[in-house]
């Protein structure tokens, strides 16, 4: 399971955690993403996969809410995990730039912000409690 699943900071990555009681939804997603596999959506400590089976779930068209293709039970946290290693846009010389490609362009690396924030964060608190230790 991710280990960025605490409480939020500003530009931390983002979850929801919810408790689901047989039922299959919905889970608002609250954060923005760019690919619908950039959304890891985990029931009970088990990672379930976006898809039509009867352990899976579905993305709304907006993508707002993911909802699970049956009635489950249990804690569910949905997350984003990011592709930060491809470009989601090519620019090539003397095309047009649109704004909806800079756009998607600056929430990837939006995203690289929030998950070196948290990484820096959690190093820290690391720091933090050895200097606690040392203290006592």
């Amino acid at each position: 399971m991710p280990q960025n699943l605490g409480a939020n900071l500003p530009l931390q990555t983002p979850s929801t955690t919810t408790t689901l009681s047989s039922s299959d939804g919905p889970v608002n997603i609250s954060f923005s993403f760019i690919n619908d596999a950039d959304v890891l959506v985990f029931l009970g400590g088990t990672l379930r996969t976006n898809g039509t089976g009867s352990d899976n779930y579905t993305i709304n068209t907006a993508k707002t809410q993911v909802t699970f293709n049956n009635t489950v039970s249990g804690e569910v946290i949905v997350t984003r995990k990011s592709d930060l290693l491809n470009k989601v846009r090519t620019f090539t010389p003397g095309s047009s730039v649109r704004a909806a490609d800079l756009n998607t362009q600056f929430d990837q690396v939006m995203q690289l912000v929030q998950i070196n924030l948290h990484i820096l964060s959690l190093q820290e608190a690391e720091v933090l409690v050895e200097h606690m230790i040392l203290l006592v």
